[in-house]
């Protein structure tokens, strides 16, 4: 007695590899997709957003200025 699930055999149902009946690899449809990345200009991280809006800070270091780079202190040329 053999099983048979909506005209397919079962014992072709359990198997583990990408074989059809006649031996032809099957593979799976694949596309790419875009996906927006934030980087903190405090610390380097870099994640991934769960959602459309604009992160309140960054998730590592906490600071409201993730996207702000820092500005510099105005004494860079005086010690020269």
């Amino acid at each position: 007695m053999s099983i048979v699930y909506k005209g397919i055999p079962y014992n072709n149902m359990m198997k583990d590899d990408n074989t059809n009946e006649r031996g032809e690899e099957e593979t799976m449809p694949t596309e790419l997709i875009q996906v927006k990345r934030h980087t903190c200009y405090r610390c380097g991280y870099k994640w991934i957003p769960r959602s459309e809006e604009m992160p309140v800070g960054c998730p590592r270091c906490k600071s409201p200025y993730w996207n702000r780079p820092k500005k510099s202190s105005g004494n860079e040329n005086a010690n020269q």
